[in-house]
């Protein structure tokens, strides 16, 4: 930027004038401005540094009223723990005495434990040597007795085997009787297609003593016959394929079977079936439904009791 002096003039000199006059005019306002604005600040900062000098006071207060109540309650405080250190001593005093009581008395049980306990010992070794002798006594007397017992049992063993050779001929000799009355005891066939009748006439005779033999068919009597003769013969009338009175009559037309008696079991009537098996030579009859007393009667009377 180029400057002439020149191209200043009257007319901007007078001009030039005046802005100085207006500048320090606004300068000098400003100034008046910045004063009245420090002021103001500084009048509030006062106010607050009032406030904040009421209330750190205050605190103060506040602070010293507690310390003082703090300072109180450590002096209680103090006094309680001098107390209860003072108690503690005599606690410990007392503990001390007791201690040394106790310690005492404890020594005095001690011995008298220990006096008592060396007696006690005495009386046991004492008991204890008296039964060492009665246990040396007792086992000779346990030897003697292991070599008596051993004696028996060699003599119990020889009695035992002779036992043995006397109960094998015992049993044998049982045996033999029992054979012998079993070939005694008189001989009965059962015939009859229901066999609830059978068993329950089996049982009645085998508990009167007699032998039952089984037969269900008028041919199952007639292989029966082929092993062995029974002594009375019990046979039912009305059974299928071969009935009674057909057995009834090859029985009694056969001279190896005729002599053996029969007894026919019939729910007819006389008339009609059971004279006429008498006709063929039947030994006797029962009409069905029979008593235990009836066919008994009837057995005893054609055989005997068993």
């Amino acid at each position: 930027m180029e400057f002439s002096i020149e191209g200043y003039n009257n007319g901007s000199i007078g001009v030039l004038g005046n802005n100085l006059t207006e500048l320090k005019e606004a300068l000098l306002g400003g100034f008046e401005r910045m004063e009245a604005h420090l002021w103001e600040a500084k009048s509030t900062a006062s106010r607050e540094a009032q406030q904040y000098e009421k209330l750190w006071q205050m605190e103060v207060g506040m602070l010293e009223a507690q310390l003082q109540e703090k300072e109180e309650s450590l002096r209680t405080k103090e006094s309680a723990i001098k107390q209860l250190q003072e108690n503690f001593t005599a606690k410990v005093q007392e503990l001390e005495q007791q201690k040394e009581d106790l310690s005492g008395l404890l020594d005095k049980q001690k011995a008298e434990i220990r006096s008592q306990a060396e007696a006690k010992i005495s009386m046991l070794e004492a008991q204890l040597q008296e039964k060492e002798e009665t246990l040396l006594t007792k086992e000779s007397a346990i030897s003697q007795l292991q070599e008596n017992f051993t004696a028996k049992v060699q003599e119990l063993e020889h009695r035992l085997t002779e036992k043995e050779d006397l109960t094998g001929l015992l049993e044998q000799r049982t045996a033999e009787i029992t054979n012998l009355r079993m070939a005694k005891k008189k001989n009965i066939m059962v015939v009859d297609d229901n066999p609830d009748i059978v068993t329950i006439v089996k049982t009645l005779l085998e508990v009167k003593g007699y032998k039952v033999q089984s037969a269900y068919s008028g041919q199952e009597v007639f292989n029966l016959l082929a092993k062995q003769k029974p002594d009375l013969i019990i046979l039912d009338i009305m059974m299928p394929r071969m009935d009674g009175l057909e057995v009834l009559t090859r029985l009694k037309g056969d001279s190896n079977t005729r002599p053996i008696p029969v007894v026919l079991l019939t729910a007819k009537q006389p008339d009609e079936a059971i004279l006429g098996g008498y006709d063929i030579w039947a030994d006797s009859y029962i009409t069905k439904p029979f008593t235990n007393p009836q066919l008994l009667n009837v057995i005893n009377r054609l055989i005997g009791e068993a």
